[in-house]
């Protein structure tokens, strides 16, 4: 399994909730929810047939950070987002097991896990006029740089999915991390 992870961020200095384009609606990415699973159809990139991983998840955590100042108070609006790219994602059609498919979607899992985790340093931390765009942009790839290590560990203790007694304990612990973390998670 191989991941490939698009950082995004948007930092604006006067920014309304209604002009912030919703990556959502797209048709080819699915924001992370709950309730739904990722399946092999969503997997419509074109196939490395030859290749050491036998499927890829693109995946994207991104935000939006705006501050509109109101006399002398801050108004902080903060969007983050947690996306599986349809177009970019793909798997060799000869491997399509439901144990690798668990496995992907706990990349899925595990990119959500840093979304709220990133949701909540932001919307935690105190930002100025002076500070929001660095501070943030810090708050971020910090946040990013332990996401990108918790995804090589996952793939290494799991043996890419392939070792299903680690494959359980692994999709314990992030189903942990995930009702741990639900107080920030997407509206």
């Amino acid at each position: 399994m191989l991941i490939k992870i698009l950082v995004s961020f948007v930092l604006s200095m006067n920014w309304n909730v209604d002009h912030i384009p919703n990556s959502t609606t797209d048709e080819n990415k699915i924001a992370w929810h709950e309730n739904n699973q990722l399946v092999w159809d969503d997997y419509q990139g074109r196939p490395i047939l030859h290749g050491r991983f036998n499927a890829e998840s693109s995946l994207q955590i991104s935000y939006r950070l705006g501050i509109t100042k109101q006399n002398d108070d801050l108004k902080i609006n903060l969007t983050v987002n947690c996306i599986f790219d349809k177009e970019s994602s793909w798997v060799n059609p000869k491997n399509k097991t439901n144990m690798l498919l668990e496995h992907e979607q706990l990349h899925f899992d595990i990119a959500e896990v840093y979304a709220r985790r990133l949701r909540k340093e932001l919307s935690e931390s105190k930002f100025t006029i002076k500070n929001y765009k660095s501070k943030s942009s810090d708050i971020f790839e910090a946040n990013f740089k332990d996401y990108k290590k918790f995804q090589v560990i996952y793939d290494r203790e799991t043996n890419h999915g392939l070792m299903q007694r680690q494959q359980e304990i692994w999709k314990t612990e992030i189903n942990r991390l995930l009702k741990t973390s639900s107080g920030y998670k997407r509206d």
